[in-house]
């Protein structure tokens, strides 16, 4: 007799699309309402993180120009979207520029095929290696994380690409694709440094020879690209202040609200909505964020120790997002490969877990509109996403039996 009852994996996705759904009618209904603010700054800003990075580079003098605070990344980094400034004269343009500009736009099309086509071959090799359906890949795409990621044109969908590709093949039987593993760790952490700590799943199989091999790839790539710039090595010390200025102007407790991850900040304005005194708001949503950096401390070093695959990339992937101090919200994509092991069949994940994904995923804005700037969805996702790994980490310290890949 044909069994006619949905997989745990098509109710999933029955239920997320529902609510897609409902973030398109109320978007459609009220395109100046709360659903817009799933673009950054309503999409004021658009394509900023693409654009910008081309007019900072254009002269290959990156690091030493205003607003240095801006220019962190590593040079292989900058040196990926150089070909891009060849389209138009960005030294000289400005942002509103760029949204004018043809050849402007015709280089952020191109950029967003590449990498939108490098994230779908990455999830679909991963679902593959876990013989997870290609239908996770519905909630997947159509997450607010996916959508914001593509609006902002970060290089975050190439660093979670590569990370998808390392994740599917680090621990292949077939030693080339075991070698591309390590090239493509190595690519992951110098184009966004913290998904590096993936690598400790090297460490969870006592691979060392991979895990080293991929630290001294890290470093030649972190490093040989610096002499493509003007100062050469001299860009060394002065990225390190500038990643010092970035930490203070994107990690202060009392900054605007944006979509991150850090917790501090949404403490902090959720409190003075309640009205709470601001010398009091501030030490708590201190404490808070602190406390919250303690535990994805806590949730990296466990991972080491997790005998099942899907809890080891839980714990890896919570603290990746939660450690540092400016954490945009499209890091959520690093969270996907726990996503897709919750549906392997192999004992990774419970109900709440699949449930904590799909609120997660979901590209429905919530309420709490505060100073012009969208505080509820934020919160709700950055509380939730605290508490999951909470229950993970106590989970992890139980160390239940579980079903090892």
């Amino acid at each position: 007799m044909k069994n006619n009852h949905l997989s745990p994996l098509q109710k999933f996705t029955a239920v997320f699309l529902v609510l897609l759904a409902c973030h398109w009618v109320l978007l459609v209904l009220f395109p100046d309402g709360m659903q817009r603010t799933i673009f950054f700054r309503e999409g004021q800003d658009f394509m900023a993180d693409f654009f910008n990075v081309l007019r900072y580079i254009a002269d290959r003098n990156p690091y030493f120009t205003e607003p240095t605070h801006e220019k962190i990344y590593l040079p292989l980094a900058y040196m990926i979207l150089f070909p891009f400034t060849r389209f138009d004269n960005y030294s000289a343009m400005s942002l509103h520029d760029c949204w004018g500009s043809i050849p402007a736009l015709i280089s952020m099309v191109f950029f967003t095929l590449v990498s939108c086509f490098m994230f779908y071959f990455s999830l679909k090799a991963l679902c593959e290696k876990y013989n997870v359906s290609k239908l996770i890949l519905v909630p997947l795409l159509l997450s607010g994380f996916f959508i914001r990621a593509v609006e902002r044109g970060n290089l975050i969908i190439i660093s979670a690409s590569c990370t998808m590709v390392f994740l599917a093949f680090y621990d292949d039987g077939n030693k080339f694709l075991r070698q591309l593993a390590v090239v493509m760790l190595a690519l992951t952490a110098v184009l966004k440094v913290w998904p590096a700590m993936f690598g400790l799943l090297y460490i969870r199989k006592k691979m060392y020879r991979e895990f080293f091999s991929a630290v001294l790839i890290s470093i030649l790539l972190g490093l040989l690209p610096f002499l493509f710039f003007e100062h050469g090595f001299e860009n060394i010390p002065r990225i390190l202040k500038n990643l010092a200025a970035n930490s203070i102007a994107y990690g202060s407790v009392t900054r605007s609200i944006e979509p991150l991850f850090s917790m501090n900040h949404y403490i902090y304005h959720f409190l003075k909505v309640l009205g709470i005194n601001t010398t009091v708001s501030y030490y708590i949503a201190a404490g808070g964020g602190m406390l919250v950096k303690i535990l994805a401390v806590c949730a990296l070093i466990l991972s080491v120790f997790m005998k099942s695959e899907y809890m080891a990339l839980t714990l890896s992937a919570l603290g990746i997002i939660f450690l540092p101090a400016n954490t945009g919200s499209y890091c959520g994509l690093y969270l996907f490969p726990a996503i897709i092991t919750s549906f392997n069949g192999l004992g990774g994940g419970h109900k709440l877990h699949k449930l904590f994904y799909l609120l997660y995923l979901s590209p429905l804005q919530l309420g709490i509109m505060y100073k012009g700037q969208q505080l509820g969805t934020w919160l709700f996702i950055g509380s939730i996403s605290a508490l999951f790994m909470l229950m993970n980490l106590y989970s992890a310290i139980r160390r239940k039996p579980e079903k090892s890949l």
